[in-house]
């Protein structure tokens, strides 16, 4: 990967950290079972990249019930990370966060990255909102690189949210 890429994701942002009070600020995992146990990332684990907490703890409990461990992220440079480390079932990403974009370039300009399926949300109530990546691209019809999107405020989501994940859970591994 591009390292000034890499550096760009790390760069500090100016909005609040709200990882879990005794585990760094930039990162949060959580257990499929056991509190206090750290999944494996890999095919059995679902990284978030966000920084809201009604999401993370929506993705917790969608996690949970389908087998799954969940790591969150809470910038681009950990989520990279996490990603050079061993690619997930699913990357949940949060455009707003201010590394949402960066990520989704990087995600999908990595050839050992494309086959990971990607998920985005955004908190902007728009569904014909436009995501600027390298040219204006729109949720729909074109989704521009991303799988699937949710668009609007996590507590409106709450019902659309679980079944769109499950589905693409549920899909093949692709190759």
């Amino acid at each position: 990967m591009n390292d000034s890429l890499i550096a760009f994701l790390d760069e500090p942002t100016d909005s609040p950290q709200t990882a879990a009070a005794g585990t760094p600020a930039a990162v949060q995992t959580v257990a499929k079972e056991e509190p206090g146990a750290s999944p494996a990332v890999g095919a059995t684990a679902i990284l978030a990249l966000t920084r809201d907490a009604t999401a993370r703890d929506l993705l917790m409990e969608i996690a949970i019930e389908r087998g799954y461990g969940l790591c969150c992220a809470v910038d681009g440079g950990e989520a990279i990370r996490v990603l050079a480390s061993e690619p997930p079932a699913l990357v949940v990403l949060d455009i707003d966060t201010p590394d949402g974009r960066a990520l989704l370039r990087a995600l999908r300009s990595e050839e050992r990255w494309r086959g990971i399926p990607l998920f985005a949300l955004t908190a902007t109530n728009n569904p014909m909102v436009t995501v600027t990546i390298d040219a204006p691209v729109f949720f729909k019809p074109d989704l521009g690189g991303l799988e699937d999107a949710v668009v609007g405020r996590f507590e409106s989501t709450e019902h659309v949210l679980p079944p769109r994940l499950a589905d693409w859970l549920n899909r093949p591994a692709s190759a």
